[in-house]
């Protein structure tokens, strides 16, 4: 019984870094696509209110998203209506909506995440 326990706890850390480096890759290629969104002047001027609802958008994300790391059972509700109510408003083959997508299932698998806020 006791090697079984061992050998759960074993597994279980490498998947708690695999989740957060998974989380951090997530956070950190939607802030790049918009900063350099944000710093083309031909994507800015032919898509600026796209690039402005992203922006909305993704502060609204990163709110709950923190709220979320910080205590996960009381927010992760909260969390998951968001992520949806954010995916349904952008085409869904888009870069933005795919990265939401990919937030939601990494979510969904359950709170293994050691970071408890998101840096940018």
């Amino acid at each position: 019984m006791a090697t079984h326990s061992t050998t759960i706890k074993m597994t279980a850390k490498p998947l708690v870094k695999k989740d957060d480096k998974k989380l951090d890759e997530i956070v950190s290629g939607v802030d790049n696509y918009l900063f350099n969104f944000g710093q083309n002047r031909i994507f800015l001027t032919m898509g600026r209110s796209y690039f402005q609802r992203c922006c909305r958008s993704w502060s609204k994300v990163t709110i709950h998203l923190d709220k979320f790391l910080q205590d996960p059972r009381a927010n992760y509700s909260m969390l998951m209506i968001t992520l949806e109510h954010e995916i349904k408003k952008f085409p869904q083959q888009s870069f933005y909506a795919k990265q939401l997508k990919s937030l939601a299932r990494l979510v969904s698998k359950g709170p293994n995440f050691s970071i408890t806020q998101i840096t940018h």
